[in-house]
């Protein structure tokens, strides 16, 4: 998708069916699970930053409802943000750089894909998600999301969430204290052998 290329097209219609060529092939890449894997994971482990904002916000039913002015963003919320934005733009521009462009160039021709009227639904859905996944209150919609499930599954009794209470060792406990309640809890991945099965 080199500027060159692009621009040595000859004709409108030329240029409109090489922009939707470019809009199937980012598609196919961006909604690949090597792409969203790796978001996903970083969703899923970086939920519990916002899990104090997700607690305060439990009975809202739409996310955005907590985005609003006057919720404090904390400093480690812009962190995670700026984290994830770093992975989102390299992760992006290994298939850019496939494609033969730049990022700005990528974007500007996704964004002149959006007056095309033959786009499909889909399509344009594509380029909106694609567009928000650098807009800070799109990512912290969803880390609320998935601090509220963290919170869930930590009440549910699927993830181990530490002791409520340190246990002292009684007179017949040796210093270990008792292990008997731990004996079912796999350390490797927080959660108890039965609720994985």
């Amino acid at each position: 998708m080199s500027e060159s290329k692009y621009e040595d097209l000859d004709t409108e219609e030329a240029k409109t069916d090489y922009q939707q060529a470019l809009l199937k092939r980012a598609m196919s890449y961006c909604w690949s699970e090597a792409f969203l894997g790796r978001f996903r994971r970083f969703f899923s482990e970086n939920a519990g930053v916002f899990e104090d904002h997700a607690q305060e916000h439990m009975n809202f039913t739409k996310t955005e409802d907590c985005s609003t002015p006057t919720v404090e963003h904390d400093l480690s919320h812009h962190k995670c943000f700026a984290e994830y934005l770093e992975m989102f733009e390299s992760t992006l521009e290994a298939f850019v750089e496939e494609e033969g462009s730049t990022s700005a160039d990528f974007f500007q021709q996704l964004s002149d894909c959006k007056e095309n009227p033959r786009i499909t639904p889909e399509e344009n859905l594509f380029i909106q998600c694609l567009l928000a996944s650098a807009d800070y209150e799109s990512f912290y919609s969803v880390m609320i999301k998935e601090a509220k499930k963290l919170i869930v599954m930590k009440n549910a009794g699927k993830i181990y969430d530490g002791p409520t209470e340190i246990a002292t060792p009684t007179a017949g406990e040796g210093k270990e204290g008792d292990l008997d309640d731990f004996e079912d809890l796999d350390i490797n991945d927080g959660e108890s052998k039965d609720a994985r099965k």
